[in-house]
């Protein structure tokens, strides 16, 4: 199966560490330009963190600081308990099975080529 994972950031408007976390919704009307803020991981936790913990997946492809999608044979409930310890408290992450009967985007060919190979 596959799975989209948002993981393990999540958008916050600055805010020092002491103050509540606040999620950044994307902007209303086309007249407001600005863009959310990046994604601010657990300090500590780094990539390599992320993709030791992805590793235990059959298959993974990551397509943007804090989005990938993993094949793997675990159910959702398994894979959010081995992701959320990589999480801030109050952080967000995002897991689903994706249906790929019928696919289309804008995405680069690595991602195409990784989502069509055969397992």
């Amino acid at each position: 199966m596959y799975f989209p994972l948002c993981c393990p950031c999540h958008y916050k408007q600055g805010h020092k560490d002491n103050e509540a976390d606040t999620a950044v919704s994307p902007p209303e009307n086309n007249n407001d330009k600005k863009e959310m803020t990046k994604p601010t991981p657990i300090i500590g936790i780094t990539t390599d963190n992320i993709k030791s913990t992805m590793d235990l997946a059959l298959d993974w492809f990551m397509y943007d600081n804090s989005n990938w999608v993993v094949y793997s044979n675990s159910s959702v409930d398994m894979l959010v308990s081995r992701f959320r310890p990589l999480t801030k408290q109050n952080g967000r992450l995002f897991i689903c099975e994706l249906n790929l009967d019928s696919t289309n985007g804008l995405m680069d060919q690595a991602f195409w080529d990784w989502l069509s190979k055969s397992r």
